[in-house]
C-alpha cells in the first residue's frame, strides 16, 4: 500500500454542506437511466453477480493519469453514485477530493476518490463518473480532430475490425456524438446503447477487470459468464488482469471449448506480459522498436499468446486488442501481423477495441485494489497487476453516517 499526503491547501475548499447542495443540484439534471451510457461489459457483470446471488464488498480508486492538474468533475461523479445507486442507503463510502483540488504534485497517480461498497451497487456506473471526471479535466474537444484522428485508426487497420471503446473518456452528454463519429469512419461496433444507435444495433462487451477480480479468477468468470449470458453472445474473455495472459488463456480455452470466441489483451501500461521477454526478438527485427516488448499490451505479448493457442491446438480463437491502440500503435500491429501470417500462416490478432481517438484529454481511470474477506472482516488486497491501493489522507467521506 502507498500513502500520499500533502500538506498544500486545495485551490478551493468545500465544506460538505455545499458539496451536497452542488451534488443535489448536479442529480436534478442527470438522465433518468444511466444503462444506455454504460459499457455494456458493467452490464453484463452485474447481469452475472445477480444471477449468482453474489455480491462482495469492494474497494474502488479512482485517479487521473499523468501531470499535475486542477481535477474538475468529482462532485459529478458523486451525483451520479448517489442518484443511481443505493450505496448511503447499503452502508457504503465515497471518499473524494474536493472539487477544483490540484492533484498528481508528488503522485502521478494520485487517487481523487476511493468507493467502498457492495459490487452490484458500484459496477454500473462506472462509465459515467468517469466520464465526468475525464470531461472535467480535459479541454474543450475539437470534434475536427476527432474525425480526423478516427479516419485515421480505420485507414491504420488495414480492414481489421474496430471497436470503439471510448465512452468512459468522454463526458457521457458527448457518448452519441462522438461513435457517430466513429461510426462514419469505419469503426465496426460501440460498447454502449446510446452509442450503437449509430450502428442500429445495441452496444457490445464481454468480461471487464472488475469481473475477473470480483470472483478472483479469469477461469471462473469465463464460466459464470458462459453460465448466465445470452448463448447468441460471442464467448470472448479478457485474460490479462492477473498478468498471466498465456496461462489464463490456456486454461480458459479448455473448460469453455468450442464455445471459446476468443480472448482480449488489455495488459496494463505497468506490466510486461506474461512470457513475451520469451519471444526470440530476432523475428520482430526491423518492427517500430516503440511497441516490439514494451509495457502493456507489446507486438512480443501478443506473438506469445497466439503462438501458444496455435501449439495448443486452437488456431481458430481470435485474439482481440486493446489499450492506447491509436494509428500508431495500430500500424506497428498490422505491420506485425503480416510478418506473423507469412512465418507462421495465422493471423497474429482479428480485431481491435479503441478509445484512443487523439485527443487532448486526461484519462480517469478505475481500479477495483481491494475486497473484504467475509470470513475474517478485514480489507485484503486485490487487484490488477501494477495498480494497488493508494492511501490518501485528501479524501473527505460524503456519507458521514456511513463512516
Amino acid at each position: 500500500m502507498i500513502k500520499t499526503k500533502i500538506n498544500s491547501t486545495p485551490v478551493s475548499e468545500q465544506k460538505l454542506e455545499d458539496r451536497k447542495d452542488t451534488v443535489e443540484r448536479i442529480k436534478a439534471k442527470l438522465p433518468d437511466d444511466h444503462k444506455p451510457y454504460t459499457d455494456k461489459y458493467f452490464l453484463r457483470t452485474k447481469e452475472i453477480l445477480v444471477k449468482d446471488n453474489y455480491n462482495p464488498w469492494v474497494r474502488y480508486q479512482v485517479f487521473v493519469r499523468g501531470k499535475p492538474l486542477q481535477v474538475k468533475g468529482v462532485d459529478e461523479a458523486i451525483a451520479i453514485i448517489d442518484k443511481y445507486t443505493r450505496l448511503r442507503e447499503h452502508g457504503g463510502q465515497i471518499r473524494a477530493i474536493p472539487e477544483n483540488s490540484l492533484i498528481n504534485i508528488a503522485d502521478p497517480k494520485e487517487p481523487v476518490m476511493i468507493l467502498e461498497g457492495p459490487m452490484q451497487d458500484l459496477v454500473e456506473v462506472e462509465t459515467l463518473y468517469l466520464g465526468a471526471i475525464s470531461g472535467g479535466c480535459s479541454p474543450l474537444l475539437d470534434l475536427g480532430k476527432l474525425e480526423v484522428s478516427a479516419k485515421a485508426i480505420v485507414a491504420a487497420a488495414n480492414g481489421k475490425p474496430i471497436m470503439y471503446f471510448g465512452a468512459r473518456h468522454f463526458h457521457y452528454t458527448l457518448d452519441a456524438i462522438i461513435a457517430k463519429i466513429c461510426h462514419d469512419a469505419g469503426f465496426s461496433d460501440c460498447s454502449t446503447d446510446i452509442g450503437a444507435k449509430n450502428w442500429g444495433t445495441l452496444g457490445k462487451g464481454t468480461i471487464p477487470h472488475a469481473a475477473v477480480l470480483a470472483y478472483n479468477s479469469t477461469l471462473t468468470v469465463a464460466k459464470k459468464f458462459d453460465k448466465y449470458i445470452d448463448p447468441d453472445v460471442p464467448r470472448m474473455v479478457l485474460i490479462d488482469t492477473f498478468n498471466r495472459e498465456v496461462d489464463d488463456s490456456l486454461l480458459v480455452a479448455s473448460a469453455l471449448g468450442d464455445k471459446l470466441s476468443g480472448v482480449r489483451i488489455d495488459t496494463c501500461g505497468e506490466s510486461v506480459s506474461q512470457y513475451a521477454n520469451n519471444v526470440d526478438l530476432r523475428e520482430l527485427e526491423g518492427l517500430p522498436l516503440k511497441y516490439q516488448n514494451c509495457k502493456g499490451v507489446s507486438i512480443a505479448a501478443v506473438w506469445a499468446l497466439r503462438r501458444a493457442l496455435d501449439n495448443a491446438g486452437r488456431r481458430e480463437l481470435k485474439i482481440m486488442v486493446s489499450s492506447g491502440f491509436d494509428a500508431e500503435k495500430i500500424t506497428a500491429f498490422v505491420e506485425a501481423d503480416q510478418r506473423f501470417q507469412q512465418k507462421y500462416g495465422n493471423t497474429l490478432f482479428n480485431s481491435i477495441g479503441s478509445g484512443s481517438l487523439g485527443a487532448d484529454i486526461r484519462i480517469a481511470t478505475s481500479d477495483i485494489v481491494s475486497v473484504i474477506d467475509d470470513k475474517i472482516g478485514l480489507w485484503m488486497p486485490r487487484s490488477k497487476i501494477g495498480r494497488g491501493y493508494t492511501e490518501s489522507e485528501r479524501l473527505v467521506p460524503y456519507y458521514q453516517e456511513n463512516r
